[in-house]
Parts: C-alpha cells; structure tokens; sequence
C-alpha cells in the first residue's frame, strides 16, 4: 500500500444554479464517491482517506449538503443531476481511465442509474450500505412514522453544525419526498428483475418449445450474422407471443421471414448488431435512424400499416418487451428516440406518427 497521496484538490462545479463543492486526491486507479443522503464529504473523510491510499478519489457535496449551496427543491433527479454535472467534468481532470463508480445508500441508486443510461461511463460499480438493488421495499406506510421521527431529531441536530462543512438543509419534507421517491426507483427495478426472472425460467422450462418456424427464424438471424444478443431478444420477444396467440405464430414468422429477404430491413439487423457497442452520441445512430424510417415508412406504404405494427399484446407486455430490448441493447433507448423524430414511435409495437420538420436531415 502506497504511503503517500497526492495533494487534494479542491473546485467547485456550478450547475442548474447551484454550487457543488468537489474534491479529488490520491493515487492510482480513479475512483468517483457518490455519498448517500444527508451524507457530506466531511462526514466520509475517514473513509475518503484511507480510499486516497490506493485510489485516485473524485468526489462532491450534493446540493443543500455539506459546503454546497443551497436550493429551491431536493429530488432524485435534481440529486442525479448534481452527480452527472461532476461526470461531465472529468474528461478535464485528466483521469488516467474509466472510473469506478462507488455509491453509498442514495449513492448506489444514483450510480447504478447513471450507468444504466451512459455505457462506457465506468469501469465497475461498488454499492454500499443498503443500496440499490434490495429485494424488498426498505420504506413501506407502517415505517414511515418511525422514520419521519429520526429524521425529525436528525433536522434538529443539523442546528448544531450550522455553516459547516456537515450541514444539510434539507427539511424533514424533504427527506421523506426524496426517500419515497428512491423507493419508487427501487420498486421499478424489483420490476424488471422478476420480469427477467420469469422469462429465464420460462425459456428454461422442460414443458416450453418454441415452435419449429420461430426456432428457424432464429436460426436465420444466426446465418445472416446478427449479433447473438439480438437473437436473444427476439426469442424472449416470441415467448409470450406464443403463449398469447398462438394461432397467429404462423402469420407474423412467414412476416419476419419475408422481411429478411428485403435488403434494407436485413441491413438494420445487422447494423444494429454493430450498434451495440457505439456510445449513446454516435453520429451512426442518426444515419440508423435515418436509413430504418426510410425503410419503414416504404414497407407500410407498400402493405399497409398493419404489415408493420400488427402485434396482438396488452400495453404492459409490450412496455416489458421493449424494457428487455433497451437492458439488452443500450444504444436502442436513442435509436428509439430518433426514430420518433422522424416519424415512428414505439419498438415491439411501432406506431407511425407525425415526423418533426427536418428530422431526416438533422443529425
């Protein structure tokens, strides 16, 4: 272990008219503390010291904490939007990698959710104390009144560090609205992992075969060369197709496979393969877009727009479709975007809508 640090630097990142204090000292891999609630860097200077040993330690004061300033309102966001203003300053710190991102209690929630929507952005996620994923809700009706308590006594206390470095300003409305506001995250998260959890078991089970044209519809994607994780949603895709209706798994196979045989449609298989590992602001993703609007928009003219958006499930299990297509497949939250820009809205189930004038020239 190293005995020396480097010298801490200390500046100040101002964002959405507050002031976030952010100090960063030490040596070797980077490291980027995300503090919990009513948790200030001065509060963690025990542990920031020892981290500073081996780690080249980044970290901040969310707003109405610690040497922060204040603000007109406290919420999960406005808490994320702190940490992703101290994101975004790092390429000028000069960092020697990708970070590892270390979140503690509120921390956890807000890394494990900056990850999720910017890949690349960290090396590995640490989730301390309580954090992010737990598998039962931590704040229910029954422990909110014993709660509000503690952090009642907690706002009181708060008068004895007034204008220093372990104030908080937040009121106890305030604690209560962000903690309930994490537990919603919380429960949403829960969501998907069960999803995930009853699809892996269904593609598991002894007593579920898809059926022999969707296996060779499988296969094909295979053949062409689309990415494996691609044919990976596909298959969860099919799975509660078949178990909704069955009696139309023939149609919409002999759909999917005379789409493969249109050069255009095949090309976005395959570039979407590609597109799995570009950032979220790659210019491609534009020229994608541009390219799957043409494509769609032709085959809806050409058979109608039921050829394309003809897909018998309930809003819910579409929403859960296209949740397993953007975990799988990150860059597709974007494309989503930008295809909607330019005229189709949706992922499992496309929609045509109104494109915004230009769309197909801006990238």
């Amino acid at each position: 272990m190293s005995t020396k640090t480097a010298a801490v630097q200390h500046f100040t990142i101002r964002h959405d008219g507050v002031a976030i204090p952010v100090s960063r000292g030490g040596r070797g891999r980077p490291l980027v503390l995300c503090p919990g609630l009513l948790t200030t860097q001065a509060d963690l200077r025990e542990l920031i010291e020892l981290l500073r040993h081996d780690y080249d330690v980044v970290t901040f004061d969310y707003r109405g904490h610690g040497l922060a300033s204040a603000a007109g309102r406290y919420s999960f966001a406005e808490f994320l939007s702190d940490f992703a203003a101290v994101m975004t300053e790092l390429p000028r710190l000069g960092l020697s990698s990708v970070p590892v991102l270390v979140g503690h209690s509120l921390g956890a929630d807000l890394v494990v959710n900056y990850a999720s929507e910017f890949c690349g952005t960290a090396a590995g996620l640490v989730l301390l104390d309580g954090a992010n994923p737990v598998p039962e809700p931590f704040l229910t009706e029954a422990d909110l009144p014993e709660l509000r308590t503690l952090w009642e006594d907690f706002a009181t206390q708060q008068q004895a560090v007034k204008d220093s470095p372990q104030q908080v300003l937040l009121s106890v409305q305030d604690i209560v609205d962000v903690n309930l506001e994490v537990e919603a995250f919380r429960f949403e998260i829960r969501q998907r992992q069960r999803h995930r959890e009853r699809i892996a078991r269904l593609v598991a089970g002894d007593n579920l075969v898809l059926p022999p044209q969707v296996v060779e519809f499988l296969d094909q994607l295979r053949a062409f060369g689309v990415d494996e994780r691609i044919v990976g949603v596909e298959r969860d895709g099919w799975i509660p197709l078949v178990t909704r209706s069955p009696e139309r798994v023939a149609e919409w196979v002999a759909r999917k496979q005379r789409q493969l045989t249109d050069p255009q449609f095949l090309d976005f298989y395959l570039t979407l393969s590609q597109a799995l590992d570009w950032a979220d602001d790659d210019p491609r993703l534009a020229e994608l877009a541009d390219r799957t609007a043409v494509c769609l928009t032709r085959i809806a003219d050409e058979h109608g727009h039921d050829y394309i958006s003809d897909i018998d499930i309930e809003p819910p299990l579409t929403a859960l479709l296209d949740t397993l297509a953007l975990d799988t497949a990150p860059p597709v939250r974007r494309l989503i975007g930008l295809l909607a820009q330019r005229g189709w809205t949706g992922w499992t189930k496309l929609e045509r809508v109104n494109p915004k004038p230009d769309a197909m020239t801006t990238h």
